[in-house]
């Protein structure tokens, strides 16, 4: 008989999985193997799969180091295959500039895009004084 052979073995494979957390156990081998393990017995005894919100937990559990605990800003350059966290995402999106802008400026840094003409309403009323708009008058009865 196994540990999981009762009715309430979901909540007893919750309970277990959250013992083999990161804050746990510090050395990821060693992690991992737990939890093979403990995938393995729960299957063995109860002949189905984990809750996937469990599986999931247990997924985050072994890639800590990944997803949370490399917060270098240079991890893509430095590693291989880098696992960015939310927060490197962002940074990344938010210096990252669009192609557009790359087709008017050189490489010498100048600006070699086509001018628009802005002014301002008053030049504009010089500039073209037709387009000035008249004041409403009211007629009085």
């Amino acid at each position: 008989m196994g540990r999981f052979t009762c009715n309430n073995h979901q909540e007893l494979f919750q309970q277990e999985s959250s013992k083999l957390g990161y804050n746990r156990i510090e050395n990821r081998s060693e992690r991992i193997q737990l939890i093979d393990q403990l995938i393995e017995e729960y299957v063995n005894d109860t002949g189905l799969r984990p809750d996937p919100r469990q599986l999931e937990r247990l997924a985050t559990s072994i890639l800590y180091e990944d997803l949370q605990g490399d917060r270098r800003p240079d991890k893509v350059a430095k590693s291989r295959d880098p696992i960015l966290t939310l927060a490197q995402v962002k940074r990344r999106h938010s210096k990252e500039v669009g192609s557009g802008i790359l087709e008017v400026i050189g490489s010498d840094g100048r600006y070699y895009g086509i001018d628009s003409d802005r002014h301002s309403g008053k030049e504009m009323m010089i500039i073209n004084p037709k387009k000035l708009s008249l004041p409403i008058q009211k007629v009085n009865p």
